[in-house]
């Protein structure tokens, strides 16, 4: 193995001290960009794509070895089929950039200016950048100096300076560990980790090649973004070498190096432009934010069908309201108990059909589970192979070539690999579908529509999708093999296929439901929901999932979740379950779920527990209108649902490393019971985070203790049985649902106001966007609905309300004639002095009902 170093020839002083040096090496055009030739015929480029995006790109053997993306998306928020050319920049400005000599320096360098970005470039001994905000002075990131750009044979590696000081490293998808992943080690490499440790198992199932650098000494951020579906590591201080100092760096098994500098400075500006880039997320159902059910027993049993109307029984009887319910995989055990796609075992499930109208008369959607692949004993199985829509082997492999291969009519043999089948790791060979085909897709959305949505099957779940025991050198339509184009290329595309198959299968124009285990950046575009696989119940996985759904919420998938109660292990102990539960329910995708037939995780379980769990499905229940305004949120910006401390607070250093704790939205301060210790002690030690105000920061209302704390201090919580820790954080305006979520009429909502208890001469102000809930089911109807602001002074407390709209949207669109609205106020005081106003459009034809809340503490 050998290594080289990106380099190129020693410069001359006349090419140093030159206005543009070097011209036989260095080109600049389009104005945008700048190219330089290496040592060994390497070309390194830097374009600018917009003031604040830059694309840099190394190419070891001249030329891309893959020149196209499906990671970036165009115009329509897509990607076509075949893949965009990498070089296709098209949709954005490309600002022109100013190259020169960097005059302060003695060694031969360059320097790339634009409006917010300057770029110096090292050019000897070693090619190396270091970016500069313009406005700022501040350099936020740099390359190591000595050998920042290495390829091997078949490695390429990126290395930068590393701060353990004062850098924090957030992001990389799905990960197991802390949220921070300074020292850590990180590989992208997707597989079915059944059972993993959320602490420290790697990989697992996602590939997200982006982080951000959040720098808290200077209070700013910035995105990189690795354009590869090829595996690869992100080490971010793990490994050390004396000779090099403090690095970190990116590896991966190709010989390019395709990425992105995404300069914030905030997280939220960060996250805007990597969905610029990469694809916003769809509009989701309302219905799929309620409690979903699931579970692999009810479809294991031999009395499936009437297994599964137990559930919706059981859900009127304990008043539990379900969104929706997943049919796991074993509604299709054929008579040897193999799952076999585009089967229904009749002898477990007469009537499909039935079943399914049993749930809607219910106001339940059905989920199903498909894979991608099929046995050798499935019935399509032929067809499949006679259409060439399976992985097929390499000429290699069967001993032709590809050019023989190519000009012969000879039916391609499938590549064979053992597949899951029965029971927990029984296998039996089978082939993968090949979802780069167009001809794979078009017989896939036709099989989705004969064998499921034919029957009123709502949503589809694409399960097991990490293609991850295929062999390298398996070969695609598209004329590449896995090696060249990487594994989660196939994820995407059947994504794509499925989302394509709920599109034409709607005659409703309702929005289409699709969720997948395994998911790559990009995937965003067309899957409504994710989760973090087959976890382990314990109380570690309680823990340790919560950083996993922030990072992938950083990472530009926004809607997350996790099988509440656990997937693999032993059975969930009552405390451990109701525990999680009461955090789970502030995801974006709740669902409690169990693996094997022999146990089942279900809200009505444990008896003794029932009035905590109907609790807290309640509190889910009236958070969705909430939860809804959020989602919208993220498909309008990509701004992610749950997040971190540090995404709102980043000068506060108290929160770059917290993992546990986490926001929902801006102002909702969740703080999880993650061990059994802290319900032996009954009590919990909470930070409540303190923003940028020279005045102390906002305060925070101890919602389950009715007080308002002091931001920037760590208080004792006693740990209450409904709920786990809650804060919310003051100028908060939080909407909420009331009543039956069913009723067509009128549509309930309260809205509860937290005016800041600060009695100064400051004016504190908050505004919030509500979407109505009338275009619930359609993908691409304008948004409209209330704004309302919160205004707060010593004296009085001010909310307007008003419309807003989006589009081609009107008032007379925007019909609240069904709504019932109540507003509350929470003051901090037995007797508040300050005087309440509430103004509203006179176009508003609701009911008006104003409470005010006093609470029962003066505050602290």
């Amino acid at each position: 193995m050998y290594r080289i170093p990106l380099q190129i020839e020693s410069c001359s002083d006349e090419e140093t001290t030159s206005a543009f040096p070097s011209r036989h090496r260095f080109v600049h055009s389009p104005p945008s960009r700048l190219e330089i030739q290496g040592k060994h015929k390497e070309r390194f480029a830097v374009q600018f794509l917009e003031k604040d995006i830059v694309r840099v790109t190394c190419w070891a053997d001249g030329k891309p070895a893959m020149d196209k993306t499906w990671i970036r998306c165009n115009e329509n928020n897509d990607v076509p089929l075949q893949g965009l050319p990498r070089d296709d920049l098209s949709r954005f400005t490309c600002p022109p950039i100013q190259v020169s000599s960097a005059s302060d320096s003695s060694s031969c360098s360059l320097r790339i200016q634009q409006e917010q970005i300057q770029i110096h470039v090292q050019l000897q001994p070693y090619i190396a950048l270091s970016w500069e905000d313009n406005d700022k002075s501040l350099v936020f990131l740099k390359d190591r100096p000595i050998e920042a750009y290495v390829f091997e044979p078949d490695a390429a590696y990126h290395y930068l300076v590393r701060h353990t000081e004062f850098e924090h490293y957030y992001g990389f998808g799905e990960t197991s560990g802390t949220l921070d992943k300074q020292g850590s080690r990180i590989r992208l490499d997707p597989k079915d980790a059944l059972g993993y440790d959320a602490e420290t198992s790697d990989p697992l199932y996602k590939h997200h090649p982006f982080y951000i650098t959040w720098n808290t000494r200077l209070g700013i951020g910035v995105g990189i973004l690795y354009d590869t579906m090829l595996p690869c590591v992100f080490d971010m201080g793990k490994e050390k070498q004396a000779i090099y100092g403090s690095y970190r760096y990116f590896s991966v098994q190709g010989r390019d190096i395709d990425y992105y500098v995404i300069y914030g400075p905030s997280m939220a500006q960060i996250l805007e432009k990597l969905a610029l880039l990469t694809g916003y997320p769809p509009r989701i159902p309302k219905w799929a934010l309620y409690y979903l059910g699931s579970g692999m027993f009810y479809t294991e049993r031999e009395d499936a069908q009437q297994q599964l109307k137990n559930f919706v029984s059981n859900c009127i009887r304990h008043d539990i309201v379900a969104g929706g319910f997943h049919f796991s995989s074993g509604y299709s055990t054929d008579e040897k108990n193999r799952r076999q796609m585009f089967h229904w075992n009749e002898n477990k499930i007469p009537n499909v059909s039935q079943v399914v109208q049993y749930f809607h008369s219910h106001h339940m959607h059905c989920i199903v589970n498909v894979k991608p692949w099929l046995l050798c004993s499935n019935p399509h199985y032929t067809q499949a192979k006679e259409l060439g829509l399976l992985v097929f082997q390499s000429p290699t492999t069967n001993r032709q070539s590809q050019k023989e291969e190519e000009t012969t009519n000879q039916v391609k043999e499938p590549c064979l690999f053992p597949l899951w089948s029965s029971e927990a790791s029984i296998s039996e060979y089978g082939s993968y579908l090949d979802f780069t085909n167009e001809a794979t897709i078009e017989w896939w959305i036709e099989m989705l529509e004969k064998h499921y949505l034919s029957h009123g099957i709502d949503g589809i779940w694409n399960d097991n999708n990490e293609w991850d025991v295929c062999d390298w050198h398996s070969r695609l339509s598209l004329g590449y093999c896995f090696k060249q184009i990487g594994r989660p290329i196939q994820s995407l595309c059947m994504a794509k296929a499925s989302r394509e198959a709920l599109l034409r299968h709607n005659p409703h124009n309702r929005r289409p439901f699709l969720i997948s285990r395994c998911t790559c950046l990009g995937m965003q575009r067309y899957v409504s929901q994710s989760w973090s696989g087959d976890n382990y119940t314990s109380w570690k996985t309680l823990q340790y999932n919560i950083p996993m759904s922030l990072g992938m919420s950083l990472s530009g998938f926004p809607f997350v979740g996790h099988d509440t109660g656990g997937f693999a292990g032993p059975p969930v102990d009552p405390e451990l379950f109701i525990r999680w539960i009461q955090v789970n329910i502030f995801m974006p995708r709740f669902v409690i779920h169990s693996g094997w037939k022999s146990r089942v995780n279900e809200p009505w379980m444990y008896p003794s527990l029932m009035e905590r769990v109907t609790h807290a499905l309640k509190f889910r229940q009236q958070l969705i209108p909430h939860l809804y305004n959020l989602h919208m949120f993220a498909s309008e910006t990509g701004q992610p649902v749950i997040r971190p401390l540090i995404y709102h607070f980043p000068l506060d250093e108290q929160c770059a490393n917290e993992s546990f704790c986490f926001l929902l939205g801006s102002w909702m301060l969740i703080c999880p019971i993650t061990s059994s210790s802290c319900c032996a002690t009954n009590e919990i030690s909470v930070y409540l985070p303190k923003d940028e105000e020279t005045d102390g920061g906002r305060p925070w209302y101890d919602y389950y203790h009715q007080r308002w704390c002091t931001a920037g201090q760590t208080i004792q919580v006693q740990v209450v049985e409904q709920g786990v820790p809650l804060f919310i954080r003051a100028g908060a305006m939080i909407l909420l649902e009331r009543g039956n979520p069913w009723d067509d009429y009128p549509l309930y909502r309260r809205l509860v106001c937290y005016p800041d208890p600060r009695r100064d001469d400051h004016w504190y102000r908050e505004e919030l966007y509500i979407w109505i809930e009338q275009d619930t089911n359609s993908e691409h109807s304008s948004s409209s609905g209330l704004k309302a602001r919160l205004d707060c002074t010593k004296d009085e407390v001010r909310l307007f309300l008003s419309w807003w709209s989006n589009g081609d949207s009107s008032e007379s669109s925007c019909d609240l004639s069904g709504w019932f609205l109540d507003i509350e106020f929470i003051e901090c005081h037995p007797r508040p002095t300050r005087s309440v106003v509430v103004w509203s459009d006179e176009l508003m034809p609701w009911a008006h009902h104003f409470l005010v809340h006093r609470s029962s503490d003066d505050g602290e």
